[in-house]
Protein backbone atom coordinates (compact mmCIF):
# COMPACT_ATOMS: atom_id res chain seq x y z
CA UNK A 1 0.00 0.00 0.00
CA UNK A 2 1.63 3.13 -1.37
CA UNK A 3 0.19 6.85 0.04
CA UNK A 4 0.25 10.43 -2.52
CA UNK A 5 1.46 12.84 0.02
CA UNK A 6 0.60 15.89 -2.17
CA UNK A 7 -2.78 16.65 -1.39
CA UNK A 8 -3.03 19.13 -3.92
CA UNK A 9 -1.95 18.15 -7.03
CA UNK A 10 -3.44 18.70 -11.03
CA UNK A 11 -4.78 15.37 -12.69
CA UNK A 12 -2.16 15.11 -14.94
CA UNK A 13 0.61 15.17 -11.61
CA UNK A 14 -1.80 12.69 -10.30
CA UNK A 15 -1.61 10.39 -13.10
CA UNK A 16 2.08 10.43 -13.46
CA UNK A 17 2.29 9.14 -9.42
CA UNK A 18 -0.03 6.78 -10.09
CA UNK A 19 1.52 4.97 -12.93
CA UNK A 20 5.05 5.34 -11.39
CA UNK A 21 2.88 3.17 -8.43
CA UNK A 22 1.99 1.18 -10.76
CA UNK A 23 5.40 0.34 -11.95
CA UNK A 24 6.89 0.21 -8.34
CA UNK A 25 3.93 -2.69 -8.00
CA UNK A 26 1.75 -1.07 -5.79
CA UNK A 27 -1.89 -2.52 -5.34
CA UNK A 28 -3.32 -0.15 -3.53
CA UNK A 29 -2.25 3.86 -3.54
CA UNK A 30 -4.62 6.38 -1.11
CA UNK A 31 -4.97 10.08 -1.79
CA UNK A 32 -6.38 12.55 0.56
CA UNK A 33 -7.14 15.99 -0.63
CA UNK A 34 -9.75 19.25 -0.41
CA UNK A 35 -13.08 17.93 0.16
CA UNK A 36 -14.32 19.91 -3.34
CA UNK A 37 -11.52 17.60 -5.19
CA UNK A 38 -13.19 14.97 -7.55
CA UNK A 39 -10.24 13.64 -10.47
CA UNK A 40 -11.86 13.04 -13.51
CA UNK A 41 -13.68 10.31 -14.48
CA UNK A 42 -11.43 9.01 -17.45
CA UNK A 43 -8.17 8.94 -14.67
CA UNK A 44 -10.80 7.30 -11.83
CA UNK A 45 -11.17 4.59 -14.34
CA UNK A 46 -7.65 3.92 -15.03
CA UNK A 47 -6.66 3.85 -12.06
CA UNK A 48 -9.76 1.70 -10.61
CA UNK A 49 -10.60 4.61 -8.44
CA UNK A 50 -12.72 5.42 -5.79
CA UNK A 51 -13.93 8.17 -3.39
CA UNK A 52 -13.95 6.00 -0.30
CA UNK A 53 -13.61 8.54 2.71
CA UNK A 54 -15.31 11.87 3.27
CA UNK A 55 -13.27 12.27 6.07
CA UNK A 56 -14.80 14.85 8.68
CA UNK A 57 -12.53 16.03 11.40
CA UNK A 58 -15.21 17.73 14.51
CA UNK A 59 -13.36 19.96 17.63
CA UNK A 60 -14.40 21.47 20.98
CA UNK A 61 -12.86 23.61 23.26
CA UNK A 62 -14.09 21.96 26.98
CA UNK A 63 -14.36 25.92 28.32
CA UNK A 64 -17.81 26.25 25.92
CA UNK A 65 -19.38 23.34 27.26
CA UNK A 66 -21.78 23.42 29.92
CA UNK A 67 -20.99 21.01 33.03
CA UNK A 68 -21.89 17.37 31.89
CA UNK A 69 -24.75 16.34 33.45
CA UNK A 70 -24.06 13.90 36.37
CA UNK A 71 -26.65 11.23 35.14
CA UNK A 72 -26.52 8.21 37.76
CA UNK A 73 -28.32 5.01 35.50
CA UNK A 74 -30.43 1.91 36.94
CA UNK A 75 -29.20 0.71 33.58
CA UNK A 76 -25.60 0.66 33.39
CA UNK A 77 -22.55 2.48 35.04
CA UNK A 78 -19.24 3.61 32.98
CA UNK A 79 -16.03 1.97 34.57
CA UNK A 80 -11.94 2.44 32.85
CA UNK A 81 -11.40 -0.77 30.98
CA UNK A 82 -8.18 -2.09 32.44
CA UNK A 83 -5.05 -2.38 30.84
CA UNK A 84 -5.11 -6.17 29.26
CA UNK A 85 -5.78 -7.08 25.95
CA UNK A 86 -9.65 -6.33 24.40
CA UNK A 87 -12.29 -8.89 25.48
CA UNK A 88 -13.88 -10.14 22.31
CA UNK A 89 -17.16 -8.23 23.66
CA UNK A 90 -14.83 -5.32 23.05
CA UNK A 91 -13.83 -6.18 19.87
CA UNK A 92 -17.17 -6.79 18.62
CA UNK A 93 -18.15 -3.07 19.40
CA UNK A 94 -15.05 -1.85 17.96
CA UNK A 95 -15.78 -3.73 14.54
CA UNK A 96 -19.66 -2.14 14.51
CA UNK A 97 -17.62 1.70 14.96
CA UNK A 98 -16.18 0.66 11.76
CA UNK A 99 -19.19 0.20 9.76
CA UNK A 100 -18.06 3.51 7.49
CA UNK A 101 -14.52 2.97 7.53
CA UNK A 102 -12.93 3.41 3.85
CA UNK A 103 -11.08 0.14 4.78
CA UNK A 104 -15.00 -1.72 4.90
CA UNK A 105 -16.74 0.39 1.92
CA UNK A 106 -13.92 -0.43 -0.20
CA UNK A 107 -15.30 -4.06 -1.82
CA UNK A 108 -11.74 -4.75 -2.84
CA UNK A 109 -10.27 -4.92 0.25
CA UNK A 110 -10.76 -8.34 1.99
CA UNK A 111 -13.22 -8.09 5.00
CA UNK A 112 -10.76 -10.02 7.50
CA UNK A 113 -8.32 -6.52 6.82
CA UNK A 114 -10.87 -4.27 7.96
CA UNK A 115 -11.49 -6.84 11.03
CA UNK A 116 -7.93 -7.39 11.46
CA UNK A 117 -7.33 -3.60 11.68
CA UNK A 118 -10.41 -2.68 14.38
CA UNK A 119 -9.58 -5.77 16.43
CA UNK A 120 -5.95 -4.76 16.87
CA UNK A 121 -6.91 -1.08 17.03
CA UNK A 122 -8.90 -1.69 20.44
CA UNK A 123 -6.24 -4.62 21.63
CA UNK A 124 -3.52 -1.62 21.84
CA UNK A 125 -6.07 0.61 23.09
CA UNK A 126 -6.87 -1.27 26.00
CA UNK A 127 -3.18 -2.13 26.60
CA UNK A 128 -2.92 1.57 26.20
CA UNK A 129 -0.11 1.83 23.79
CA UNK A 130 -2.06 4.62 21.64
CA UNK A 131 -4.92 4.98 24.24
CA UNK A 132 -4.54 6.99 27.46
CA UNK A 133 -7.80 5.17 28.54
CA UNK A 134 -10.92 2.96 27.44
CA UNK A 135 -14.32 3.83 29.00
CA UNK A 136 -16.79 1.09 28.85
CA UNK A 137 -20.65 1.04 29.45
CA UNK A 138 -21.34 -1.63 31.80
CA UNK A 139 -25.01 -3.33 32.60
CA UNK A 140 -26.05 -4.29 35.79
CA UNK A 141 -24.79 -8.00 34.93
CA UNK A 142 -21.46 -6.88 34.22
CA UNK A 143 -22.76 -7.23 29.91
CA UNK A 144 -20.20 -4.19 27.86
CA UNK A 145 -22.21 -2.52 25.63
CA UNK A 146 -20.35 0.39 25.05
CA UNK A 147 -16.88 2.07 24.76
CA UNK A 148 -14.81 5.07 24.44
CA UNK A 149 -11.34 5.68 23.63
CA UNK A 150 -9.43 8.93 24.54
CA UNK A 151 -5.49 9.62 23.31
CA UNK A 152 -3.63 12.56 24.48
CA UNK A 153 -1.70 14.03 21.67
CA UNK A 154 0.37 16.81 22.62
CA UNK A 155 -1.82 19.71 24.42
CA UNK A 156 -5.10 18.29 22.71
CA UNK A 157 -6.88 15.04 23.68
CA UNK A 158 -8.46 12.71 20.52
CA UNK A 159 -11.19 10.45 20.84
CA UNK A 160 -10.82 7.45 18.73
CA UNK A 161 -12.89 4.76 19.01
CA UNK A 162 -16.89 5.01 20.18
CA UNK A 163 -19.40 2.57 19.78
CA UNK A 164 -22.77 1.47 21.66
CA UNK A 165 -24.53 -1.79 21.43
CA UNK A 166 -27.53 -1.89 18.42
CA UNK A 167 -30.00 -3.23 21.09
CA UNK A 168 -28.72 -0.32 23.52
CA UNK A 169 -29.03 2.65 21.95
CA UNK A 170 -31.04 5.65 23.08
CA UNK A 171 -30.86 5.31 26.37
CA UNK A 172 -27.90 7.50 27.44
CA UNK A 173 -24.93 5.22 26.86
CA UNK A 174 -23.08 7.51 24.33
CA UNK A 175 -23.86 10.91 25.57
CA UNK A 176 -22.97 9.52 29.02
CA UNK A 177 -19.94 7.94 27.39
CA UNK A 178 -18.65 11.44 26.28
CA UNK A 179 -19.38 12.99 29.42
CA UNK A 180 -17.17 11.22 31.35
CA UNK A 181 -14.80 11.43 29.03
CA UNK A 182 -14.64 15.23 29.22
CA UNK A 183 -14.29 15.23 33.29
CA UNK A 184 -10.98 12.69 32.60
CA UNK A 185 -9.85 14.91 29.88
CA UNK A 186 -10.81 18.33 31.87
CA UNK A 187 -8.76 16.43 35.19
CA UNK A 188 -5.66 16.48 32.95
CA UNK A 189 -5.92 20.36 32.13
CA UNK A 190 -6.49 19.80 28.60
CA UNK A 191 -8.79 21.96 27.16
CA UNK A 192 -9.28 21.20 22.80
CA UNK A 193 -10.65 17.74 22.10
CA UNK A 194 -11.33 16.57 18.48
CA UNK A 195 -12.67 13.45 16.89
CA UNK A 196 -12.77 12.47 13.03
CA UNK A 197 -15.37 10.64 11.51
CA UNK A 198 -16.93 9.47 8.22
CA UNK A 199 -19.21 12.65 6.63
CA UNK A 200 -21.41 9.68 5.18
CA UNK A 201 -21.78 8.62 8.88
CA UNK A 202 -24.79 11.33 9.57
CA UNK A 203 -25.80 9.85 12.46
CA UNK A 204 -22.00 10.14 13.97
CA UNK A 205 -22.23 13.81 13.25
CA UNK A 206 -25.17 15.05 14.37
CA UNK A 207 -24.49 13.34 17.98
CA UNK A 208 -21.26 15.07 18.11
CA UNK A 209 -22.61 18.45 16.89
CA UNK A 210 -25.18 17.77 19.89
CA UNK A 211 -22.52 17.22 21.86
CA UNK A 212 -21.10 21.04 21.35
CA UNK A 213 -18.58 19.68 18.27
CA UNK A 214 -17.83 21.87 15.31
CA UNK A 215 -16.35 20.58 12.10
CA UNK A 216 -12.95 22.07 11.99
CA UNK A 217 -11.96 20.09 8.36
CA UNK A 218 -13.02 18.01 5.40
CA UNK A 219 -10.96 15.85 3.24
CA UNK A 220 -11.95 13.65 0.77
CA UNK A 221 -9.58 10.04 0.69
CA UNK A 222 -9.79 7.83 -2.52
CA UNK A 223 -8.09 4.69 -2.98
CA UNK A 224 -6.18 3.85 -6.63
CA UNK A 225 -5.79 0.02 -7.70
CA UNK A 226 -3.02 1.03 -10.17
CA UNK A 227 -2.45 -2.75 -10.72
CA UNK A 228 -5.84 -4.22 -11.75
CA UNK A 229 -7.31 -3.95 -15.25
CA UNK A 230 -10.83 -3.54 -16.55
CA UNK A 231 -12.39 -6.30 -17.37
CA UNK A 232 -12.99 -6.91 -21.31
Amino acid sequence: MGRIIFPEVDDAALSDYLRQAQVAGFDLVYWMTSDDRIPNGALLERFRGQLVDRKVTYAVSLASLCEPDSLVSSQFRIEEYPREPASLVLKSLSLDSGVYSRFRVDPRIPSHIFQDLYETWIDRSTRREIADTVLTAVMPDGTIVGLLTIAIVGQECQIGLLSVDGSRRRIGIAKQLMNVGHRWIAARAIERVSVVTQGDNREACAFYERCGYRMRDRKNIFHFWPQQRLSL
